[in-house]
Parts: C-alpha cells; structure tokens; sequence
C-alpha cells in the first residue's frame, strides 16, 4: 500500500461551482486558498454557491479569513491595473467602473492564479504559499508572495501601472479596535507594516490573533512609490503614482479603512520581463506560550528567528529570494502532483486543494538557552485544528491523527516535533493520569498543559502510540521512544486493560455507544505498535507480551465483531443490524504491522463495494451527524482512511470519487467543509480540520 492513499485524508478541501464563465484549472472548487502560511495568515476566496449563483471572479469579492462559526470574516488584499490611464480591478471586491474581465484561475499544491485581461493587455496574478518543509527557517516563516505579469494583448505597448494593498483586518476579529503603522523605506525595499495599538498577546477574537504585525512589501525601485491612508486607491486610480505619505490619525480598523499601498510604474511595455513582486506577512513573537516538562513556562519563537536578526531583515531576505521561492514552489507541484497522480487524478484534485492547509496549521518554533542564543536542537511544533470538527485545543491528538499522514509525508521529522511536546508534558508531575492527554491546552496558542480527566483513553492512548512509532519508523530516529518508553508503557498497558471491552469509551467522533468495534480494533492497533516501539527500545521481553497481547486480542475482536455471515464488520459487538466505516484499520496498513488479516480487509471491501451508493448511511455517521444536518452525513477524513484500507484499487478509487463528488457538487459557499450528506451534498458543522 503506498502512503500517498493516506496523504491529506484530514483536509480535503472545498465544493466547487460549476456554473461559470472561465475556467477553472484542474477543477472548479468552492472557494480558493490565497494566503496560507500560518494559522493566522489563512485566507481564501469564495466562489459561491452553484448552480444557484454565479462563482466570484477574483475582483469581485474580497478574500476572508474562515472562522469555525460564521460568518467568515474580510481580510482585503486589494490588486489593480492602470493600463493607458484607466484603472480596472484585478482582486478584492472593490467597485469601479472597470473591471478587468477574468478567464481562467488555475490551482495547484502551491499556487493560486487569475488570468484575466484587463482592457488591451492580460494579466496573470499568482498568490504563492511556499511549501518548503525541509527548510525549517522557510517554512516557518509566515509570508506569503504575490507575483503579477502583464504582456500586451494586441501587440502594442501600453502604459501601465501596478498597485497592491492590505487593511488592516488581518489584525483582529474586532474591527473597531485602534491600529497604528510605520513605513520602512531603504534603499532596498518599501515595508508598510502596521500592528493594533494596544496588542494582547496569546489572544484571539473571531479566532484572529491579537498580538500580529502585518507587512506588505516590495523591492525598491526608481518608479516604486507607496502611501498609508484612507485614499490610496483613488490616487493611483488618478495618476499611477503614490505620494509617499501617511495619515498621522491612528483609528479603528473599520473607521475609513486605513491601506497599505504600494504602487510601480512599469512604463511602456508589451510585455514584463520579470513578475513584479509584492509580500505579505503576519509576525508574531512569541508565537506559543507552552508549559514544560519542569512547570515553566515557555515563550517559543518561530523557527526564523534563529536566522534572521528583525522583522525587516525577514522582509529583505525573501525579497531577495523571490524567484528562487517561484521555482521551488514549481518543483514541489511538480512532486506531489507526479506522486499524487500514482493513485488517481481525483486524488491529486483534492491533495491540491489541501497542501497549503496542512502545512499552514503549523507552527515551528524554538526558544533561547540561558545564554540568551536560539536553540536550534530544541526545536517543538504547535497545531492549531483550522475546523468547528474535532477537538479545539492545541495540538489536537485525535485531529493531530487525521493530519500526521501529511507530514510524514513532506517531512517526518515535522512529525517529531508536533510529538515533543504532547510527550514531555505527559511525562511530567503536572500529569497523573493512566491514559494519553486529549491535547496540550484548550486554545490556541496556549500550549500551558490540559491534565483535565476525560473519556476517551483508548483513543487518545492508541494515537499516541500509532504516531510515535510512525515518526521513529519513517525517521529512523528513535530518540522520542528512548526518552519516553515508560510513558508509552504505561499508555500501552492502559489499553491491554481497557482496550477488548471498551465499554462505552467515546471516539473522537463523539460517540458513546457500547464496544465499538472500530474503537477496539485501535487499541489492539496500538497495543501491537507498542510492541515495535520496545523492539525500537531494545525491550524484547516487552515486545514478546504486547505482539502476544495484540494478537490474541485481534482473534477475539473478530469473534465479536463479525455478524453471523461474516460478510462485513459491525459498529458495536453483537450489534447484528448495524455496519461501519472501519477507518481505524488505516494504521495497520501504514505502520505494516499485520495484525488483521487479508481476509477482513477483503469482507469489509467487498461490503463497502456493495454499499458504495448508501455508503454514507452506515450507523456510525447517523450518530454524529444527527445534530448537525438531516439525514446521514459523513467526514471524509476517516472516508480517506477507510479508502485507504481497500484490497483493490477499484474500491479505493470509487470511494474516493465519492469524496471527488462531493468537493466538485458546487452546494455550499464553506471551505473545507468536513461532514456533509452524501445523498444531497449539504455540508454541515461548518468549516473542516
């Protein structure tokens, strides 16, 4: 089984329109990642709802940032043109009297583009959300580049002028809080920043952070001019050129919008040479305040830091690396396209709508030693879960869970470090209890621990286990199982107790019924990945007893979990009318432990292969679904997972066209929906994970 058809099942993004004037390249979708480099850089355009509605051109409707609870809220990155004197909008929802007319916007695991010809001459502008996983000081900083070419579509050289602007919404869910800016110009590059008056740190509201700086930039040139003010767009609209100036009324963010603008004269072309390049980023510093394995408290860095002296020296050096960023963001298409592509291309439509999320939810940080240097071998992960499905706090186990395919994927050792420090604040006195933590703390970025007692010990426990052994396997480091085997043992001798009779344990799916069958085959799962890890810690005794365990639980879960003509799994043992969505068999495929045999795999395919049509009806969906949409429902993450568990690709690939149909149906204006009803393609319980 190659680890591609376990790539993304968390994020599978989007539900396209379909009726439209342009075309959409490779496939129409909801709504478009612009920005996504963080959890607070994370914006999207919609495309509405079809066949109801019309899909929103790039100039008509401004990006937002997707909140858990609607609406989603503005944040306005505003693009135009002025072509012989007139001006047309190119993106944002900013009415004028010209617009450019879009034809086609193109997607990809990087990218989002909008070809669209703006009077005599075309203009291709290109959002690029760099996904450089093995460069730790790239990816985590939290920038993303917008590249803009023009070349002349009658032949003919045309004046022409380019603008870019923000507001300042990117910096709270309350736009009535006051703001102030700056304006950093050198000989080198033009930074308009701008940061609320009074931040609060380690705060959101509308799940917008409180303490974040905002900066568009642009390399310096000769025909490069910029202003802060309430009227920018009106003086480029009028001369092409800005003034250089900035209003000294600090307000609120909605009190006659304050941009951030930054204009260049191209002068008279047929065609640019080069794309002209703006930045936009988010800084935070500190960017998570944690709680360690001693009770302290710690106030981590992202990753950069340790490279780059100030905010500005940040700005300078991805100016200066624009291009390079450009072919780097075409190779990794390139990869995980070609890789994607080894499953199906409806596959590799949802993995392109999904990459930038999953490294976006991240944050990659360090801190100082006692000397006051980056400690660049400490290095810790945070994950923020984007979605309203799963659990809310920082670093998530269960949504964690769904995600870790992704990273193994891009880079395993990423994994490790969204384990460290689940692992060491467990392995603490803060933490007493028998089983595995349900998350690190209740919301971001407050990584400060969560000992709070809960239901879910099988799940959680099993998780832990799965992960840790997945990151030493893919690695080849076992450092995390050296320096935690005992908690392990105690998480997995927790399960040896709990796990055959799970009695009614919840899932992280929120149900609470009786000996669930897919509950108790994780924790087997997880009993039997404690048995490598003591192989991993030299432990063959300990391997011995938990292989044993494992497989002498695995012939009685059978026993139990089989009707009387063994044609499919249940949902709960005995339970003789009811059938599941078995995804928890996903991780004995990916850690290779073989603790169900083939010819499970082969019922619970040829079942699903029978039911693909009602597939979503099965009771476990009813459960969860109930109070979110009528009818059954289903969350394509464990629909992934579950696709991924198939003993023949045609089963694979009709289950995950399934997931395809939903993303192409064109019904909900959401992105990242997660649960939705396959008989209607309603989504329900708001953006997904």
């Amino acid at each position: 089984m190659v680890l591609l058809a376990w790539i993304f099942c968390f994020c599978l993004l989007l539900a396209p329109a379909t009726a439209q004037s342009w075309a959409t390249i490779p496939f129409s979708t909801q709504s478009l990642p612009i920005a996504l480099r963080s959890p607070y850089l994370n914006s999207w355009l919609s495309q509405g709802k079809a066949p109801s509605a019309t899909p929103f051109a790039s100039n008509t409707f401004w990006p937002v940032f997707w909140t858990t609870s609607p609406p989603a809220q503005i944040v306005a990155w505003y693009v135009a043109i002025r072509v012989d004197g007139v001006m047309y909008n190119v993106f944002g929802g900013q009415n004028l009297p010209h617009v450019a007319n879009q034809t086609a916007a193109i997607i990809t695991p990087t990218q989002t583009s909008f070809i669209l010809q703006a009077g005599p001459v075309n203009v291709n502008s290109t959002f690029l959300s760099p996904i450089e996983p093995t460069d730790l000081v790239r990816q985590s900083m939290p920038f993303t580049y917008l590249y803009v070419d023009v070349t002349s579509a009658d032949g003919q050289p045309h004046s022409v002028q380019l603008y870019s602007d923000i507001s300042a919404e990117w910096l709270s869910g309350d736009r009535t809080m006051i703001c102030n800016w700056t304006a950093n110009i050198n000989s080198d590059y033009i930074s308009l920043q701008t940061q609320l008056q009074s931040p609060i740190p380690f705060a959101e509201i509308g799940e917008q952070a409180l303490d974040t700086t905002a900066y568009l930039s642009m390399s310096k040139q000769a025909s490069t001019t910029w202003q802060i003010g309430g009227n920018n767009r009106g003086v480029f609209n009028n001369t092409g050129v800005l003034l250089g100036t900035q209003e000294n009324n600090f307000r609120g963010i909605s009190d006659a919008f304050p941009t951030f603008g930054i204009a260049v004269d191209l002068g008279n072309i047929t065609q640019t040479s080069a794309p002209s390049v703006w930045l936009l980023g988010l800084l935070r510093d500190p960017v998570v305040q944690y709680t360690n394995g001693d009770g302290n408290k710690e106030m981590r860095s992202s990753y950069f830091w340790s490279q780059q002296a100030n905010p500005l020296a940040a700005v300078s050096f991805l100016l200066n690396d624009s291009s390079r960023a450009l072919d780097a963001g075409n190779a990794m298409d390139a990869k995980v396209l070609a890789d994607a592509r080894k499953i199906s291309s409806p596959y590799a439509d949802m993995v392109t709508m999904s990459a930038r999320q999953v490294m976006s939810a991240i944050d990659i940080t360090v801190k100082k030693d006692s000397s006051g240097k980056w400690n660049t071998s400490d290095v810790k992960a945070f994950f923020k879960n984007m979605g309203s499905v799963g659990g809310p706090g920082v670093n998530s186990v269960d949504v964690l869970y769904s995600a870790f395919p992704a990273y193994l994927y891009f880079n395993p050792a990423i994994a490790g470090y969204l384990l460290s420090p689940l692992l060491e604040f467990q392995n603490s006195k803060q933490y007493a209890l028998p089983y595995a933590a349900h998350d690190l703390g209740l919301a971001y970025p407050n990584a400060t621990g969560n000992s709070n007692p809960h239901n879910e010990g099988i799940e959680q426990s099993a998780n832990m286990l799965i992960m840790t052994l997945a990151h030493a396997q893919f690695t080849g480091d076992g450092a995390l199982i050296s320096n935690y085997y005992t908690l392990l043992r105690d998480w997995a001798d927790y399960l040896v107790n709990n796990t055959l009779s799970p009695g009614a344990q919840t899932t992280s799916d929120g149900l609470t019924i009786t000996n669930q069958t897919n509950l108790a085959i994780k924790g087997i799962i997880g009993i039997a990945a404690m048995a490598k890890i003591s192989t991993f810690a030299g432990d063959s005794t300990s391997a011995t007893h938990y292989q044993t365990v494992s497989s002498n639980y695995e012939n009685q879960w059978q026993a139990l979990s089989f009707p009387s003509n063994t044609s499919h799994l249940l949902s709960g043992y005995g339970s003789q009318s009811s059938s599941g969505l078995m995804y928890n068999l996903y991780s004995d495929k990916l850690l290779q432990l073989n603790v169900v045999p083939n010819s499970v795999y082969d019922a619970q395919t040829t079942f699903y292969s029978q039911n693909s049509a009602s597939f979503y009806g099965f009771s476990r969906c009813k459960h969860r679904i109930s109070s979110l949409i009528s009818g059954n429902g289903s969350p394509y993450d464990w629909m992934m997972l579950a696709a991924s568990t198939s003993s023949n690709t045609a089963t694979r690939d009709a289950l995950v066209l399934q997931i395809h149909n939903f993303v192409t149906a064109g019904v909900t204006s959401n992105s990242f929906p997660l649960i939705y009803d396959p008989t209607s393609a309603k989504a329900g319980g708001g953006p997904g994970r």
